[in-house]
């Protein structure tokens, strides 16, 4: 049973790493999303299907971009790690015209 999960578990991990399934993006892809003059100009996203405390990239980007954003991920399958990490609070700007997002340390 221990090798039948195993195996059920590369195939997932070879599906999801098909051609044309994009689970994130690469950070130079995500610039053109990212264009920005203010702070407001700015959301928090998760880059892909995952969550940060799932294995996720957080990112900022152009609210008015969220749903071109989006449409380029296919999250039908995908599995998540489940791999709990803080995340901490988020602070977005704009700098230099690109939304970004800061991870900052929760200490109590």
């Amino acid at each position: 049973m221990k090798h039948l999960i195993y195996f059920i578990l590369l195939l997932l991990s070879i599906s999801c790493s098909s051609e044309g399934l994009k689970t994130s993006m690469p950070e130079a892809e995500t610039l053109k999303y990212r264009t920005c003059t203010t702070d407001s100009d700015c959301i928090y996203i998760n880059n892909g299907c995952c969550d940060c405390a799932n294995g996720g990239e957080d990112l900022a980007i152009n609210k008015n971009q969220q749903e071109e954003f989006l449409n380029e991920f296919d999250c039908k399958g995908v599995i998540c790690t489940e791999v709990y990490r803080e995340c901490g609070t988020d602070e977005i700007q704009c700098i230099n015209n690109i939304c970004e997002y800061f991870l900052v340390d929760v200490q109590e």
